[in-house]
C-alpha cells in the first residue's frame, strides 16, 4: 500500500497539475516545504564562536611513535623469584598486539618443516616379480586380474602409495620474526613471561628440589600446566631432573626455541642473556635505525653467575656418554667430592641463612659421592677367578701335590679379597650414612638423623666382623712353599685389615675418601 504522504496532490506554479481543483480539507502544501528549512543571515545566539585565540596548550603531549615506546620488565632472581629491579625493552619487542593470523601462519610453517616425510612404498612397476598374466583373463568365475605385481595380490605393489618427500612450506622471514616476538608479547602481558639474571640451574640433580621450587611458585599441579625453562647455554643438572618429570618442565636453549614451544607451557621462564639473543635473532622485519643507548639490546650480555659445582657435573655429564658405567661411578665420586669442598669453603664465608644452606648442599653431595664409591666396587672378576680355583681344586686328586697347594692358597687368597671388596664397600655406605645423619640433624628433624647414625654404626661392627674372619682366613693358609710375590699380597692384604680394624687407617684416608689401595 502506499504512503499517505505520497497520495497527497503537488501543486506547483510551473506544473501542469496546478490547473486540477483541489479536494476540500487537504493541506495543499507543496511537498518541497516538507524539506525545505529556514535559512537566515542573522547569527544565531548558540552559534556563536569564542572570541579566544587559539594557542597551543602547555600541557599537550605529543604521541610517541610506537617504535620508539619502551615496557619496563621485571627482572627476579631464580630460584626464589626475588624481584631485583626493572629493565627496559622496546615495545615493539614485548607489548605487540596479538595477531592469531600471524601465530597461526608460524605454528604450520614450524609443523611443516618438522614433517619427515620418508615413508616409502613400492609401485606396481618397482615390485620384483613376472610380468606373466596369473589367470586366464576369461573361463575361471574369479575376478580379472593380472601380473604377480599387481596391488590386489599379496607382495604386490602398492596403489598410489607413498613416497619420500618435502613437506616444509615457506614463511617469510619478517613474517616469521614478528611472530616469534608476538609470541613474546602475548606471554608478557599475561605475566607469564619470567626473566631472571642469574644461571637456571639446581645445585643438585634431585626431583625433590624441583618439586619445592615448583611448589613455592605454584608452578607444580596439573592446574598451572608445564614450564618452559630457556636457557643461554647447557645446564645439566636441571635436564637431568626435568629428565624424571618430563610433564613438569622442559628446558631448552635459546636457538632451539620456536613459536609453538612460546605457546604451548604455561609459562616461559628465560634467562636474561637468552632473551637479548632472541631479540636480537628475531627483528629483520622492524626498521635499522639505531637504538638509545640505554635500550637493553645494546648491552654486553655479560657471563651469567653459576652456581658452585656446575663445571664438575657438566664434566660428569659428558662422561656419561662417552665413559664406562665404572669409570663413570669413580668420576662421579671424585667430582661430587671436590663439589662438597667447594660449597663447604664457600659456606665458611657466607652469612646465616646461606651458610646454612650450602653446609647442607655439602653434606648431600658428599652423600652422593660415598654411594658412587660404594656401588663402584665390583668384585666381578675376583667372583670369577675363585670360582674357576676351586672347579682347580675339585679336579685335581692329588691333596698334597704343590700345584694343589699353590690352587689351594689362591683360593683362601680370594675368598679374602672378596670380603675385603665387601668390607670396603660396607665402609662407604656407612661414611653415607653418617653424612645423610648430619644433614638430617642440619635440618632440625633429630629423630630420623638419630636412626641413620644407629645404621652407619651396624654397617661398622659388620665390616669389622668381616676384617677378623679376613685374619683367620689369611694366617690360616698354608704358606710353607709359597712364592716371593704370594707372601706379598697375603702380607699386604693382611696389613691393611689389621690397620682398618684398628682405626689407625682412617687418618690415611685423602680428601675423597679413598682409602690406602691394597697390591693384588
Amino acid at each position: 500500500m502506499a504512503s499517505a504522504r505520497l497520495l497527497l496532490p503537488v501543486r506547483s506554479t510551473g506544473s501542469p497539475w496546478s490547473c486540477m481543483p483541489s479536494h476540500k480539507g487537504i493541506n495543499s502544501k507543496p511537498l518541497t516545504a516538507t524539506f525545505s528549512r529556514t535559512i537566515s543571515t542573522s547569527p544565531s545566539p548558540l552559534a556563536s564562536v569564542s572570541t579566544t585565540s587559539s594557542t597551543k596548550s602547555e600541557t599537550f603531549v605529543p604521541l610517541t611513535p610506537f617504535g620508539q615506546q619502551t615496557v619496563h620488565a621485571t627482572i627476579h632472581h631464580f630460584p626464589s623469584l626475588e624481584p631485583l629491579h626493572l629493565e627496559e625493552y622496546p615495545a615493539n619487542h614485548l607489548n605487540l598486539p596479538t595477531r592469531r593470523d600471524i601465530l597461526h601462519r608460524a605454528v604450520i610453517f614450524e609443523g611443516d618443516a618438522s614433517r619427515r616425510g620418508t615413508a616409502s612404498t613400492k609401485w606396481r612397476d618397482e615390485v620384483r616379480g613376472s610380468s606373466r598374466k596369473v589367470r586366464p583373463q576369461k573361463g575361471t568365475g574369479a575376478a580379472r586380474l593380472g601380473d604377480r605385481r599387481s596391488p590386489m595380490l599379496k607382495g604386490g605393489g602398492v596403489a598410489f602409495g607413498p613416497k619420500p618427500r618435502d613437506f616444509s612450506t615457506e614463511l617469510q622471514k619478517k613474517v616469521y620474526d614478528l611472530a616469534f616476538r608476538t609470541a613474546l608479547s602475548y606471554r608478557f602481558r599475561r605475566g607469564e613471561l619470567i626473566i631472571v639474571d642469574n644461571a637456571l640451574e639446581l645445585e643438585s640433580p634431585s626431583s625433590e628440589l624441583l618439586k619445592a621450587i615448583f611448589n613455592a611458585h605454584g608452578w607444580w599441579g596439573k592446574s598451572s600446566g608445564s614450564s618452559l625453562l630457556i636457557t643461554v647455554k647447557d645446564r645439566p643438572l636441571l635436564e637431568m631432573t626435568l629428565a624424571q618429570t618430563p610433564l613438569k618442565g622442559q628446558a631448552l636453549l635459546w636457538d632451539e626455541v620456536d613459536v609453538k614451544d612460546l605457546l604451548g607451557q604455561g609459562r616461559v621462564v628465560i634467562e636474561k642473556g637468552a632473551l637479548q639473543m632472541l631479540l636480537l635473532k628475531h627483528q629483520d622485519d622492524l626498521p635499522k635505525q639505531p637504538r638509545s643507548p640505554a635500550s637493553t639490546l645494546n648491552r654486553v650480555t655479560e657471563e651469567l653467575p653459576e652456581v658452585l659445582g656446575w663445571s664438575e657435573f657438566s664434566r660428569l655429564e659428558v662422561a656419561a656418554l662417552e665413559e664406562e658405567p665404572e669409570e663413570q661411578l669413580r668420576l662421579k665420586s671424585r667430582l661430587y667430592h671436590a663439589v662438597a669442598d667447594k660449597r663447604q669453603t664457600q659456606a665458611a664465608t657466607k652469612p646465616e641463612p646461606e651458610a646454612t644452606r650450602l653446609h647442607l648442599s655439602s653434606l648431600e653431595a658428599r652423600e652422593e659421592a660415598y654411594k658412587a664409591q660404594a656401588e663402584a666396587i665390583t668384585e666381578h672378576f675376583d667372583l670369577k677367578r675363585q670360582s674357576s680355583e676351586k672347579e682347580k681344586l675339585a679336579g685335581l686328586k692329588d691333596a698334597n701335590g704343590p700345584e694343589y697347594l699353590q690352587l689351594l692358597r689362591e683360593s683362601s687368597f680370594l675368598d679374602a679379597l672378596a670380603m675385603h671388596h665387601q668390607t670396603k664397600k660396607m665402609s662407604y655406605e656407612a661414611k653415607a650414612a653418617f653424612t645423610r645423619g648430619d644433614a638430617l640433624d642440619l635440618r632440625g628433624d633429630g629423630a630420623s638423623a638419630y636412626s641413620w647414625r644407629e645404621y652407619a654404626e651396624v654397617l661398622k661392627a659388620e665390616a669389622d666382623d668381616l676384617r677378623t674372619e679376613i685374619e683367620n682366613t689369611l694366617t690360616g693358609a698354608d704358606m710353607s712353599s709359597a712364592t716371593d710375590e704370594e707372601l706379598k699380597k697375603f702380607k699386604s692384604l693382611l696389613a691393611y685389615t689389621q690397620r682398618k680394624k684398628t682405626g689407625y687407617a682412617l687418618s690415611q684416608e685423602n680428601a675423597s675418601g679413598e682409602g690406602e689401595q691394597v697390591s693384588v
